[in-house]
């Protein structure tokens, strides 16, 4: 072979190493993509998941609220009944005496 040739020869030997470079970087690309890909199903059930026991845990927490709301007033008049015996017991003491 003469030395143009050879030249031919070398440049299409680096052309063929770059394109297989390529090649792997892009098979390599294309695996990792896959792989997202594949694991986005698993990921978004988990995401929902989440999502939905983030709402329960929030309607409870309201309804948790709600029913305080309505218990303090109640808590509130059971605490003033045994201090109203407690007064008229005191005054019936007083007249049994």
């Amino acid at each position: 072979m003469n030395s143009g040739g050879k030249k031919y020869q070398s440049r299409l030997n680096a052309k063929t190493a770059d394109l297989e470079r390529c090649q792997q970087e892009h098979q390599i690309n294309i695996a990792t993509q896959l792989q997202i890909i594949t694991d986005l199903p698993a990921k978004a059930s988990v995401n929902q998941k989440l999502e939905q026991q983030n709402l329960e845990l929030h309607n409870r927490s309201e309804n948790m609220k709600d029913e305080v709301g309505t218990l303090k007033p109640r808590i509130k008049v059971l605490q003033n009944d045994p201090s109203e015996e407690r007064n008229q017991v005191n005054e019936l003491k007083k007249y049994g005496s």
